[in-house]
């Protein structure tokens, strides 16, 4: 397929190719969905590619870093409001834990 047209091959041809059978119809229901699925991410990227234009090695166009770092410091919050949420749940599990365990030893004593 590359050597005919020179061309570099895409994931989704390969992909197509290996997982149909020599009419070129999908071995499976399954396999069509993922094939149509393939399909539509490189058609995104392409469009993506064109609008972008060529890239640059090396670098993050800066409103690309200031949207990367933005979420980076969202996700942290979450995380530490996610954190100190469970730290919360954990000493009132482990204060009951205790309260039931000296329950129970002064029955047994008792």
């Amino acid at each position: 397929m590359a050597k005919e047209s020179e061309q570099a091959v895409e994931r989704v041809v390969v992909f197509a190719k290996v997982y149909s059978t020599k009419d070129g119809h999908p071995v499976t229901h399954e396999v069509g969905d993922k094939i149509e699925i393939i399909a539509k991410e490189s058609y995104g990227q392409k469009m993506m590619h064109s609008l972008k234009g060529a890239e640059r090695c090396g670098r993050v166009l800066g409103t690309l870093r200031d949207q990367l770092a933005q979420s980076e410091q969202r996700h942290q919050e979450q995380l530490a409001e996610i954190h100190a949420h469970h730290k919360v749940q954990l000493a009132e599990a482990r204060a009951e834990s205790d309260a039931q365990h000296k329950e129970q030893l002064t029955e047994v004593l008792a």
